[in-house]
């Protein structure tokens, strides 16, 4: 009366009913139509379940079947987190739980994962690989990043017989998309080793970029691997631009009383990213500044004059690195694009400019110092 796998026969049930042609009527259901009789069945149907008989467990899972599907499935993962049914929780992941579908799969390949660590994953030749890699495939589709990562390290596994390390590396890319930490350490770690094999206008920057990300999530492996791939120079006192830099700071805050012409605006931001970030005088001269700041660093790259000088990559590690990147940026993009001239220009601006700069600021830039 209630199995909503029985549809034909209750039907046939209300039909009957309609006749109402009972040879021994019983009394209290005589008068009750279909939807009556259904509310009598699903009374007694609590009362089996919360009672100890051989048709309990019968009665347990047909009440599930019944609840809204929202409903059945709280109720299962419920009856796995506090019991470890594994019962329910198959059935919560055929019902379509992302996560029991997860789990499931996890159990079946006996990846006992504390999940996005890696150094607690634990493998038995004996787990199912092929079913627990078709649970958390349909995890993995629901953009479950567990689910990918998972999926990569079963690919890896020799004993697995779909045994794939290009699918492997797909999965656990997928998986830094999806902001898995190990696995954005771990596609970084693998862009830097591949990096002399990689078409790549800066080497390393992309490795950077997801050795990084991982770095953020605290991966602690992740910051000693980033400190080989970026420069580092968080305290600009110790850079050989400072004084330079309080100079032209002082110079912008009233470049309208000094009557500053523009290329020497320029050049006084241009001093104080070469400051914030340690850049020799080719570097600061020559820099594409609005080319120089990604996400998480600086890409120095000065080859379109000086060829033989290699690019350079340094974290982005202060709030004043940010604040001196983005005044700069303003300031070039609403600058005419040749207005600073060649190589010869700008160094002969840079004599000038600097000269002046310490005339005139030395005095006050000497006193911020101390």
């Amino acid at each position: 009366m209630l199995d909503p796998l029985h549809q034909e026969t209750q039907s046939q049930l209300v039909e009957w009913l309609k006749k109402r042609n009972f040879s021994t009527p019983i009394p209290q259901f005589v008068n009750l139509d279909f939807s009556g009789l259904q509310k009598v069945a699903r009374q007694y149907l609590l009362e089996l379940s919360e009672n100890e008989s051989p048709f309990t467990i019968q009665a347990k899972e047909l009440l599930i079947k019944l609840q809204p599907k929202n409903a059945a499935l709280s109720i299962l993962w419920t009856e796995w987190v506090n019991d470890q049914n594994e019962g329910a929780l198959i059935q919560a992941a055929e019902l379509g739980l992302t996560a029991a579908k997860l789990t499931y799969g996890l159990r079946l390949a006996r990846l006992g994962i504390v999940l996005n660590s890696e150094q607690d994953i634990r493998t038995k030749s004996n787990a199912s690989l092929k079913k627990a890699a078709h649970w958390l495939e349909l995890a993995a589709k629901d953009g479950d990043r567990d689910a990918w990562y998972a999926l990569g390290e079963i690919y890896r596994r020799p004993q697995f017989s779909g045994y794939n390390a290009n699918e492997s590396d797909r999965c656990f890319d997928r998986a830094a998309d999806l902001g898995h930490a190990q696995a954005q350490l771990r596609k970084g770690a693998n862009l830097w080793r591949k990096r002399e094999k990689t078409e790549e206008k800066v080497r390393g920057l992309q490795a950077s970029y997801w050795v990084w990300q991982a770095n953020q999530q605290g991966v602690p492996d992740a910051k000693e691997l980033l400190s080989k791939i970026l420069e580092s120079c968080p305290n600009p006192k110790k850079n050989e631009w400072h004084e330079l830099a309080l100079c032209a700071e002082q110079a912008l805050n009233h470049h309208a009383e000094h009557k500053l012409d523009v290329d020497w605006m320029l050049l006084c931001h241009r001093l104080i990213i070469a400051n914030q970030f340690n850049f020799s005088k080719a570097e600061l001269l020559l820099c594409e500044v609005g080319q120089l700041q990604h996400e998480h660093c600086v890409v120095v790259d000065i080859r379109w004059e000086l060829p033989k000088i290699l690019p350079r990559l340094i974290q982005i590690e202060t709030i004043q690195q940010r604040r001196a990147l983005l005044a700069a940026g303003k300031a070039f993009v609403g600058a005419e694009q040749d207005i600073e001239g060649n190589l010869r220009q700008r160094r002969y601006r840079f004599d000038r400019a600097t000269t002046w700069l310490s005339q005139r600021f030395k005095t006050q830039a000497d006193a911020e110092v101390d």
